[in-house]
Protein backbone atom coordinates (compact mmCIF):
# COMPACT_ATOMS: atom_id res chain seq x y z
CA UNK A 1 0.00 0.00 0.00
CA UNK A 2 1.63 3.51 -1.02
CA UNK A 3 0.63 6.62 0.60
CA UNK A 4 0.89 9.78 -1.23
CA UNK A 5 2.54 12.35 0.92
CA UNK A 6 1.36 15.62 -0.57
CA UNK A 7 -1.73 14.57 -0.71
CA UNK A 8 -1.50 13.16 3.45
CA UNK A 9 0.12 16.68 4.06
CA UNK A 10 -2.59 18.81 2.16
CA UNK A 11 -5.40 16.35 4.14
CA UNK A 12 -4.26 17.24 6.48
CA UNK A 13 -3.03 20.81 6.70
CA UNK A 14 -7.47 21.20 5.06
CA UNK A 15 -8.44 19.54 8.77
CA UNK A 16 -6.44 21.73 10.50
CA UNK A 17 -7.45 25.00 8.95
CA UNK A 18 -10.91 23.91 9.30
CA UNK A 19 -10.86 22.83 12.90
CA UNK A 20 -12.85 25.16 15.44
CA UNK A 21 -11.66 26.62 17.41
CA UNK A 22 -8.26 26.26 15.66
CA UNK A 23 -5.59 23.61 16.31
CA UNK A 24 -2.70 26.52 17.17
CA UNK A 25 -5.19 28.38 19.78
CA UNK A 26 -6.01 24.77 21.54
CA UNK A 27 -2.10 23.87 21.37
CA UNK A 28 -1.28 27.27 23.24
CA UNK A 29 -4.04 26.32 25.47
CA UNK A 30 -2.25 22.88 25.73
CA UNK A 31 1.18 24.71 26.37
CA UNK A 32 0.07 27.23 28.51
CA UNK A 33 -2.03 24.37 30.98
CA UNK A 34 1.22 22.39 31.19
CA UNK A 35 4.28 23.72 30.78
CA UNK A 36 3.45 27.01 32.15
CA UNK A 37 1.79 25.87 35.44
CA UNK A 38 4.86 23.67 35.86
CA UNK A 39 6.70 26.73 35.32
CA UNK A 40 4.94 28.79 38.03
CA UNK A 41 4.75 26.04 40.13
CA UNK A 42 8.82 25.59 39.61
CA UNK A 43 9.36 29.13 40.98
CA UNK A 44 7.22 29.04 43.95
CA UNK A 45 8.39 25.72 45.17
CA UNK A 46 11.35 23.94 44.24
CA UNK A 47 11.90 20.77 42.68
CA UNK A 48 14.43 18.79 44.80
CA UNK A 49 15.31 16.83 41.73
CA UNK A 50 16.54 19.90 39.74
CA UNK A 51 18.60 20.51 42.88
CA UNK A 52 20.51 17.26 43.18
CA UNK A 53 20.98 17.49 39.12
CA UNK A 54 22.53 20.90 39.54
CA UNK A 55 24.89 19.33 42.51
CA UNK A 56 25.75 16.56 40.66
CA UNK A 57 26.39 18.73 37.52
CA UNK A 58 28.73 21.05 39.69
CA UNK A 59 30.50 18.09 41.35
CA UNK A 60 31.16 16.79 37.77
CA UNK A 61 32.71 20.11 36.57
CA UNK A 62 35.09 19.89 39.69
CA UNK A 63 35.92 15.88 38.88
CA UNK A 64 36.30 16.26 35.36
CA UNK A 65 38.71 19.40 36.34
CA UNK A 66 40.55 18.34 38.75
CA UNK A 67 40.43 14.75 37.25
CA UNK A 68 40.91 13.11 41.02
CA UNK A 69 37.75 11.48 42.46
CA UNK A 70 38.60 10.42 46.29
CA UNK A 71 35.95 8.33 48.73
CA UNK A 72 35.66 11.46 51.13
CA UNK A 73 34.65 13.33 47.56
CA UNK A 74 31.92 10.78 47.11
CA UNK A 75 30.70 10.75 50.51
CA UNK A 76 30.75 14.37 50.28
CA UNK A 77 28.31 14.14 46.81
CA UNK A 78 26.25 11.97 48.61
CA UNK A 79 25.76 14.04 51.49
CA UNK A 80 24.58 17.24 49.63
CA UNK A 81 22.29 15.05 47.20
CA UNK A 82 20.65 13.45 49.96
CA UNK A 83 20.32 16.50 51.98
CA UNK A 84 18.59 18.24 49.01
CA UNK A 85 15.43 15.57 49.84
CA UNK A 86 15.72 16.73 53.56
CA UNK A 87 12.92 18.81 55.17
CA UNK A 88 9.59 20.02 54.56
CA UNK A 89 10.07 22.01 51.57
CA UNK A 90 11.86 19.05 49.46
CA UNK A 91 8.91 17.03 50.75
CA UNK A 92 6.25 19.71 49.04
CA UNK A 93 8.22 20.00 46.07
CA UNK A 94 8.46 16.34 45.51
CA UNK A 95 4.37 16.40 46.27
CA UNK A 96 4.17 19.36 43.86
CA UNK A 97 6.38 17.54 41.40
CA UNK A 98 4.48 14.44 41.44
CA UNK A 99 1.05 16.23 40.88
CA UNK A 100 2.18 18.32 38.08
CA UNK A 101 3.62 14.78 36.01
CA UNK A 102 0.36 13.25 36.40
CA UNK A 103 -2.11 16.34 35.83
CA UNK A 104 0.40 16.84 32.45
CA UNK A 105 -0.20 13.16 31.34
CA UNK A 106 -3.95 13.75 31.78
CA UNK A 107 -3.89 16.59 29.81
CA UNK A 108 -1.78 14.99 27.28
CA UNK A 109 -4.47 12.67 26.68
CA UNK A 110 -6.71 15.26 26.17
CA UNK A 111 -4.21 17.14 23.65
CA UNK A 112 -3.85 13.51 21.68
CA UNK A 113 -7.37 13.23 21.72
CA UNK A 114 -8.25 16.45 20.60
CA UNK A 115 -6.05 16.18 17.54
CA UNK A 116 -6.96 12.34 16.87
CA UNK A 117 -10.97 14.17 15.79
CA UNK A 118 -9.64 16.61 14.28
CA UNK A 119 -7.12 14.68 11.71
CA UNK A 120 -10.73 12.07 11.90
CA UNK A 121 -12.76 15.39 10.59
CA UNK A 122 -14.74 14.59 13.51
CA UNK A 123 -16.27 17.98 15.69
CA UNK A 124 -13.43 18.34 18.49
CA UNK A 125 -14.44 19.08 21.21
CA UNK A 126 -12.12 22.20 21.48
CA UNK A 127 -10.57 23.46 24.83
CA UNK A 128 -12.92 21.31 26.79
CA UNK A 129 -11.36 18.09 25.19
CA UNK A 130 -7.91 18.98 26.72
CA UNK A 131 -9.40 18.64 30.57
CA UNK A 132 -12.22 15.89 29.72
CA UNK A 133 -10.43 12.97 30.86
CA UNK A 134 -9.69 13.20 34.46
CA UNK A 135 -12.16 10.49 34.65
CA UNK A 136 -9.41 8.24 33.09
CA UNK A 137 -6.60 9.43 35.40
CA UNK A 138 -6.53 6.26 37.33
CA UNK A 139 -5.66 4.48 33.92
CA UNK A 140 -3.64 6.91 32.28
CA UNK A 141 -0.89 6.72 35.00
CA UNK A 142 -1.03 3.10 35.02
CA UNK A 143 -0.36 3.09 31.52
CA UNK A 144 2.79 5.71 31.05
CA UNK A 145 3.88 3.56 34.64
CA UNK A 146 3.85 0.19 32.50
CA UNK A 147 4.95 1.53 29.19
CA UNK A 148 7.88 2.94 31.14
CA UNK A 149 8.75 0.08 33.28
CA UNK A 150 8.10 -2.14 29.98
CA UNK A 151 10.62 -0.29 27.69
CA UNK A 152 13.11 0.05 30.55
CA UNK A 153 13.03 -3.74 31.05
CA UNK A 154 13.54 -4.16 27.07
CA UNK A 155 16.21 -1.95 27.69
CA UNK A 156 18.26 -4.06 29.69
CA UNK A 157 18.77 -6.70 27.01
CA UNK A 158 20.47 -4.46 24.97
CA UNK A 159 19.70 -1.38 22.93
CA UNK A 160 17.26 -2.51 19.85
CA UNK A 161 15.10 -4.23 22.13
CA UNK A 162 14.38 -1.29 23.80
CA UNK A 163 14.20 1.14 20.58
CA UNK A 164 11.86 -1.58 19.67
CA UNK A 165 9.73 -1.18 22.57
CA UNK A 166 9.31 2.68 22.38
CA UNK A 167 7.99 1.96 19.14
CA UNK A 168 6.12 -0.82 20.43
CA UNK A 169 4.27 0.92 22.78
CA UNK A 170 3.65 4.15 21.23
CA UNK A 171 0.44 4.38 20.25
CA UNK A 172 -1.10 3.08 23.75
CA UNK A 173 -2.76 6.65 24.38
CA UNK A 174 -4.66 6.61 20.94
CA UNK A 175 -5.84 2.92 21.92
CA UNK A 176 -7.19 4.14 25.27
CA UNK A 177 -8.66 6.75 23.70
CA UNK A 178 -10.52 4.73 20.97
CA UNK A 179 -11.65 2.41 23.91
CA UNK A 180 -11.64 3.57 27.04
CA UNK A 181 -13.07 0.44 28.98
CA UNK A 182 -9.84 -1.34 27.69
CA UNK A 183 -8.21 -2.93 30.12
Amino acid sequence: MFYNRSALKQRAKQLVRQGNPAMYMITLVYILATTWLSTVCGLVVANPINRAAEVMDSWSETIAQTGNLSQGAMDALTQQIWACFRGPAAMIGLLAALILSFYSMVVALGYYGCTLRTMRGQESGGYRELFSHFDLAGKIILLQVLKFVFTYLWSLLFLIPGIVAIYRYRLAEYCLLDDPDIS
